[in-house]
């Protein structure tokens, strides 16, 4: 079938031949990440041309009429390229355009259509014109959408048969702009070359293996100028060739077969059979010409084993047929470009063995051709000449080749039929049949190739009753010596009482209405215990954005929940049980979570992906659960799903005239709550208990719980293991920094042989405070398992002494020290400013004017120690001769060197003390140097018949 479809394809390029290098065409095509979208156009032609000529149309989302286009300007050289960019693209495409046009805001989706305004002839077509392909059309191995395409090396002109066009592509990933802004295209037509080169390669199965050698030239060839060689598993020097005898005549071919060779079609075919056809898909093939001693082609790489075979488009040089590119018009000796230009065809299609048919040059001559070919179809067989036969015969098939002539295939047809069967099973979880998985209830159909090679169609009608998952176990399960244990809990059924059973994106204006189904699978006390959020575009989970309110449900019960509920009663005739506009408004590319007590318990959609152009979008449609699925835990399993496809709701005023309508209300399930036994041994084969509830002995022991399903079939779950412990108390030990204290001593406590303490009498572990009376102290210290002993000590609080200090006489600073007595009981200790702590003196002028507060302590026998305070006032007492003496003066003021005094009294004595009234040194004369003296203020203490003076003076 292969083979005829190339037959096909090579009548429509051959009406068109002539048009090839003529004219602009698409030559690549980027339709990248957010705006990184580009449209590159090649000019073929042996001259420059005025892009004023042309127009590019694009037609949106299966427009008939055009939604936008450019009027591209300038020149346009010869084998260079016009690139129109995306204004918003990445640097890479902006550096690379010629002009930035809104015609790129293209998606996928979007058709494009190059025209020649001076021909009026359309060019080139991307995509469908009027057909939305939902995200994209399927081009090779990738699509229009979220791909770079580049046009293949030996297409020379535009396509207007997309179903031709998308096969004219190589396939890139998304963003790949490195090939941006050059194009290569294999050279125009010419004559064609003189010399021979493979033109198709058979490694079938068994030893069904042949080549073919094709004379592209206008002229006959003696063959015997040739030899072709094979190289085994990566030799660098042959394993065998061979010598072919006779004339090639022009555009015929040579083929060498497999003597042992099955097919009729190599059979028939052949010229001559020879060992060098044992090859395998990691041998080397390649032709020389013996006078020139040239290399003409070669099939693989010379001195290298690949393994298996060598990677040829979608197929390999083992396992494969491959037949040389239509637009190959020589061979080639570097395997990397050789690789390139073959199409591949199954194992065994040896239908186009005998003739080869290519473009890209004109020959001197040309002769019809025939052959035979032997052909076996399913049910339908459709000839290269387009007629369809379903009835076994021989036919005839005309079709004219590119030079004009004529090919006559005789077909020697066999109609085969395909076959059905049906299968009724049930399973537990899962079945599998043919390498497929089905994990839910329905019916399935799988279409097999059957012995005579056409489709033999298989339905499943299964029943799957769910595997329990390992119940989930509630209740305490470690305790401390002596404790009475509780009882083990279930915590529900295996299952969730609560599912996602829908999700529907219509029509109506403005997208309405949007709306989950949720499904009740059994009875819910308090539905305020659910709730649901959605995740928007791939962006990760929004949390529960809706919760429902504390009402009892019964099972069996659909709620929905919509973005309105008007829109939803004139879609569906009924009104929606909640309104949450914003986490219900889902676009059909948006996944949903549904919680359960803050925990996720069921979700459509993959949460961290953008749904459009996953499998699972349901953009302007809706997705439903099958039969019998569950709660799947918050992992996305796409097969307990049934999809509408997207846009299956457009323009449907309401779901009775839907072609496809939401199947409201109808998810329903079969399964009920399992049994739940209890086993004391991992095999579970010595029962301790069975329901919901379980209580444990009082010692450590390992218990096991496993879940039963009943449904068509009896389907037993994984077991929970349960270990109970009973940790032995910790032994406390009460510790204390002292035992005995001074009444307000601090004292710190500190437990041991435990993890965390608690004390009694307000203290607290290993902080310290202030003990006031004799007391015991408990503390109780808790370990790891939460286990708790406990330990007492007691601590004894010695009374103070009683302590007073007398009060004192005010004194004049400059008074003679003195020492103090006022303290009681005797034997304590004085300190304070202007008190020398060693010989219990104050000195007035050393505290300064001022009151000061002394303070006195006296520590007793036990070492308890009370303090007692007493004020001293000391007196400047300067104003009572500050009259008679106004006359005193001293200069300079501030000084550096020397300080005169200068009175109208006797002065006695002088000396220099601190502001603190701390003598620095004793003056004689009223002249003296104070050089010596650091800087700062000093006083003059200036004993005179009419008293003491001070004066202050600045030393600079």
């Amino acid at each position: 079938m292969k083979h005829i479809l190339t037959l096909l394809t090579l009548a429509i390029l051959a009406s068109n031949a002539s048009a090839q290098c003529s004219d602009l065409f698409f030559s690549e095509y980027i339709e990248g990440s957010s705006s990184n979208k580009a449209l590159e156009i090649y000019n073929p032609t042996g001259a420059t041309v005025d892009m004023a000529d042309y127009v590019i149309y694009r037609y949106n989302n299966g427009s008939l009429t055009a939604t936008d286009s450019i009027h591209p300007i300038g020149a346009l050289l010869a084998g260079d390229v016009f690139i129109i960019g995306n204004p918003s693209a990445v640097p890479g495409i902006l550096a690379e355009s010629d002009t930035t046009h809104t015609l790129t805001f293209f998606n996928g989706d979007d058709a494009l259509l190059m025209k020649n305004k001076v021909t009026g002839d359309t060019l080139d077509i991307l995509g469908e014109i009027g057909v939305d392909p939902g995200s994209g059309w399927t081009v090779g191995t990738g699509f229009t959408n979220n791909f770079t395409l580049i046009r293949q090396i030996g297409i020379q002109q535009g396509q207007l048969n997309w179903a031709i066009g998308a096969t004219e592509w190589d396939v890139f990933p998304i963003d790949m702009i490195d090939s941006l802004g050059s194009h290569t295209m294999t050279p125009c037509a010419s004559a064609c070359p003189e010399e021979l080169f493979f033109s198709e390669y058979i490694e079938g199965s068994s030893s069904n293996k042949a080549f073919e050698i094709y004379n592209p030239s206008g002229n006959s060839v003696d063959l015997s100028d040739y030899v072709v060689y094979r190289n085994n598993n990566g030799s660098l020097v042959p394993t065998d060739s061979i010598f072919p005898v006779g004339i090639l005549a022009s555009n015929d071919v040579f083929v060498v077969t497999n003597p042992s060779a099955a097919l009729v079609p190599i059979t028939t075919e052949s010229d001559t059979t020879h060992t060098l056809t044992f090859f395998n898909g990691d041998d080397a093939v390649w032709l020389k010409k013996i006078s020139t001693g040239d290399t003409l082609d070669v099939i693989g790489e010379i001195g290298v084993d690949p393994g298996s075979g060598w990677p040829v488009g979608t197929g390999a040089t083992n396992n494969f047929t491959l037949i040389r590119k239509i637009t190959v018009n020589e061979g080639t000796s570097n395997w990397s470009i050789g690789a390139l230009q073959w199409d591949v065809y199954p194992i065994d299609m040896a239908d186009s063995i005998g003739f080869h048919t290519m473009t890209g040059c004109t020959a001197v001559s040309c002769t019809n051709t025939s052959s035979s070919i032997s052909e076996s179809a399913c049910d339908i067989y459709t000839a290269p000449d387009g007629i369809d036969y379903t009835a076994t015969g021989i036919y005839m098939a005309t079709i004219p080749n590119i030079e004009g002539c004529d090919s006559l295939i005789t077909i020697d047809l066999t109609i085969n039929n395909s076959t059905a069967d049906v299968i009724n099973d049930a399973a537990c979880g899962s079945y599998t049949y043919n390498a497929l998985t089905y994990t839910s209830t329905g019916t399935f159909i799988q279409t097999l190739t059957n012995t005579i090679g056409c489709d033999s169609i298989i339905t499943l009608n299964l029943i799957i009753t769910p595997v329990p998952n390992a119940p989930i176990v509630l209740g305490d399960t470690a305790y401390c010596a002596g404790d009475t244990p509780s009882d083990l809990g279930i915590a529900a059924a295996n299952y969730d009482s609560l599912i996602i059973s829908g999700v529907v994106d219509a029509t109506l204006t403005g997208g309405l209405p949007k709306a989950i189904e949720f499904y009740v699978i059994s009875d819910i006390a308090d539905l305020s215990s659910y709730g649901f959020g959605s995740a928007n575009n791939g962006g990760g989970t929004d949390g529960e954005e809706f919760t429902f309110p504390a009402v009892a449900v019964p099972a069996g019960t659909y709620i929905h929940v919509a973005t309105d509920s008007a829109n939803f009663f004139t879609y569906f005739n009924e009104y929606p049980d909640y309104v949450a506009s914003s986490p219900a408004n889902i676009n059909g590319d948006d996944a949903i979570e549904l919680f359960h007590n803050g925990t996720v318990i069921d979700v459509f959609g993959d949460i961290n992906t953008d749904g459009t152009g996953e499998a699972w979008e349901y953009l302007d449609g809706w997705a439903y659960r099958n039969t019998d699925a569950l709660p799947n835990g918050g992992i996305w399993n796409i097969a307990d799903w049934t999809f509408s496809g997207i846009n299956v709701l457009d323009g449907m005023a309401n779901n009775a005239v839907a072609t496809t309508p939401f199947p409201i209300n109808s998810f329903s399930t079969s399964v009920t709550p399992g049994v739940f036994t209890w086993y004391s041994d991992p095999t579970l084969l010595t029962s301790v208990g069975t329901g919901t509830t379980f209580t444990p002995s009082g010692t450590t022991a390992t218990y096991y719980v496993a879940e039963t399903n009943a449904g068509t079939t009896t389907c037993e779950g994984l077991a929970t293991e349960i270990n109970v412990t009973f940790n032995a108390l910790p032994t406390v030990i009460a510790n204390a920094s002292t035992q005995t204290v001074c009444e307000g001593e601090n004292i710190v406590l500190t437990g041991s042989g435990a993890d965390s303490y608690v004390w009694d009498n307000q203290a607290v572990d290993g902080v310290a405070f202030p003990a006031t009376v004799t007391t015991d102290y408990t503390v109780i210290g808790t370990d790891a398992n939460g286990c708790s002993g406990q330990d007492m000590i007691n601590v004894v609080v010695l009374p103070l002494p009683t302590v007073t200090f007398g009060a004192l006489a005010d004194v004049c600073v400059y008074d003679d020290v003195f020492t103090l007595t006022e303290g009681s009981p005797a034997g304590g200790s004085y300190d304070g400013i202007g008190v020398s702590i060693l010989t219990d003196e104050f000195t007035p002028g050393a505290a300064g004017a001022g009151t000061h507060t002394l303070t006195y302590e006296y520590v007793d026998g036990s070492g308890c120690t009370s303090v007692a305070t007493s004020d001293i006032v000391v007196d400047s007492c300067l104003a009572i001769n500050s009259i008679e003496l106004i006359d005193l003066n001293i200069f300079p003021n501030p000084t550096r060197t020397v300080l005169n005094v200068e009175s109208s009294v006797n002065i006695n004595a002088i000396q220099i003390v601190t502001v603190a009234g701390t003598l620095v040194e004793e003056i004689e004369g009223t002249v003296f140097s104070v050089e010596h003296l650091t800087n700062g203020v000093y006083v003059l203490r200036i004993s005179t018949d009419q008293g003491i003076v001070y004066k202050q003076f600045i030393k600079e």
